[in-house]
């Protein structure tokens, strides 16, 4: 926006009050995108006093205007509200300009013949953002997120794409609406949507650039290049905070760890796109696994970067207990069982209802029971198949043997296991692609599963065992019985 006509139109809003000098600063250094910092270096003043000069005067344009206007939005503000308060014929010629070219396509030629007519997109399968009224925990993950994607730390980059990963159930979905509930004055757009649903990358994108656009234009380019293309200008023009979840649905299972499925490959192009080329938003993505994007350009100091989450503390369980039903137990107790389940909210979730309904809330009784026979509930156990159904069948024996090991073990040490099934280059390959599907962790140069996983493990290599059984397959039976007896 020209800084003549952008303070033009701030009088007109303030009706015709004379700015101050700092507030005529702050207006033409912000037009500009320049920080507090770097304006207390262009005007002398003190970013102290900068920023809460700036807070006065975003409140005095948010009462005038009736939305909330800040910093990061002033441009897009007034933009939009500028044909309520341009007055002269050459501001009016200046202002249809403004807004004949604020949505212009970007530097690449789009002729109609190339152009496909927009479908009305399906809002009925959009996911909408959970609850998070009773989130607890996460604090340490919420401020170091807001780094990364704020930027406002000097020493660390602001990044444009971030990848946060973890287990099912771990909170990755909460995780991600809390930190947009956090950020979302620091953008003028906030869209999350989810992949469930598994839409098309041309549905996506037509979604998202009508909602970044307020639009419903009449042709979008055919090719997706060309549709990503025109995605990134608009993440130029306006800072948006963009969120998809559930990324893993669109990626393929078995031996193609973190590639997308067959016609989704699109969507890999875009998180290498909006990681590489220069723009001002940020996108989030929540998956159980890593895509193979997010490996390849992502860095400590990059714009790419990934967190992958571990469990709550048992402080953070018991909170949240709390607000289900009433519990009790020792702090050793709340201990072990977070320890079991690995602090998954999910799965902790289902476990406190069997808590409730059996037990009456006592943990401990619990405990006893589940330690005289281990017994994994079923909810837990549908959470678990839909990550190992996926799995290779490399991937399965390591998994089977890890269970079998209990300790943890390094890379010699299983090979020795598993010589005759896998070589070296095999095993490394596989145990890197667990751990990109958060399936085991990695220690001090060792190797382990969660006691539940192993426990799952064992009880599918049980039931495995009796199938051999009843298909009377004593070679495979004989095998996997001498392993059986190690356990």
């Amino acid at each position: 926006m020209d800084v003549e006509l952008g303070l033009k139109i701030v009088e007109q809003i303030l009706e015709q009050k004379r700015l101050s000098k700092v507030q005529e600063i702050l207006l033409q250094q912000s037009f500009v995108g320049h920080s507090y910092v770097e304006i207390a270096k262009i005007s002398g003043y003190d970013a102290g006093y900068l920023k809460d000069a700036g807070s006065q005067l975003w409140q005095i344009l948010s009462d005038a205007l009736g939305e909330k206007v800040s910093k990061n939005n002033l441009v897009a503000v007034l933009k939009r509200n500028s044909c309520r308060y341009v007055r002269t014929e050459s501001d009016r010629q200046f202002n249809s300009q403004l807004n004949s070219t604020a949505y212009s396509i970007p530097d690449f030629s789009v002729r109609m013949h190339d152009c496909a007519p927009l479908p009305t997109p399906d809002y009925r399968n959009r996911k909408q953002e959970i609850d998070i009224s009773c989130f607890y925990g996460r604090s340490n993950e919420l401020s170091l997120l807001e780094q990364w994607i704020l930027g406002e730390n000097n020493s660390i980059s602001r990044c444009r794409v971030v990848a946060i990963l973890g287990m099912g159930g771990i909170g990755k979905t909460a995780l991600s609406t809390k930190l947009a509930t956090q950020i979302q004055d620091k953008f003028e757009r906030t869209i999350w949507r989810s992949l469930q649903s598994e839409p098309s990358l041309s549905e996506l994108l037509l979604d998202i650039i009508q909602s970044l656009t307020q639009l419903h234009e009449s042709y979008l380019p055919e090719k997706l290049s060309d549709r990503i293309s025109l995605l990134i200008s608009y993440l130029r023009q306006q800072r948006c905070l963009l969120i998809l979840d559930s990324w893993e649905t669109i990626l393929a299972s078995n031996d193609r760890l973190g590639c997308c499925r067959e016609g989704f490959e699109g969507y890999g192009e875009l998180i290498e796109r909006l990681g590489t080329e220069i723009h001002q938003s940020c996108l989030i993505l929540t998956s159980r696994e890593t895509p193979q994007e997010i490996v390849a350009y992502s860095g400590e100091k990059l714009a790419v970067r990934s967190l992958q989450l571990t469990g709550l503390q048992a402080a953070e369980i018991n909170a949240i207990y709390q607000t289900i039903n009433t519990f009790w137990g020792t702090p050793e107790v709340w201990q072990q069982l977070v320890d079991y389940y690995g602090g998954n909210p999910l799965s902790l979730k289902i476990v406190a209802s069997t808590i409730q309904a059996l037990f009456d809330g006592n943990i401990s009784q619990f405990l006893q029971c589940w330690r005289a026979e281990v017994f994994i509930l079923d909810g837990i156990r549908d959470l678990l198949d839909s990550q190992f159904n996926r799995l290779s069948d490399l991937e399965t024996e390591v998994m089977y043997w890890l269970a079998i090991e209990r300790e943890p073990v390094t890379v010699i040490e299983l090979q020795d296991d598993l010589l005759s099934i896998l070589s070296k280059q095999q095993l490394v390959n596989t145990l890197n692609s667990l751990c990109r599907r958060c399936l085991i962790d990695k220690n001090g140069g060792k190797f382990i599963q969660s006691p539940l996983i192993t426990d799952y493990i064992v009880e599918k290599f049980t039931q495995q065992i009796y199938q051999e059984i009843s298909l009377e397959d004593r070679e495979v039976f004989g095998d996997r019985l001498s392993l059986r007896s190690q356990i």
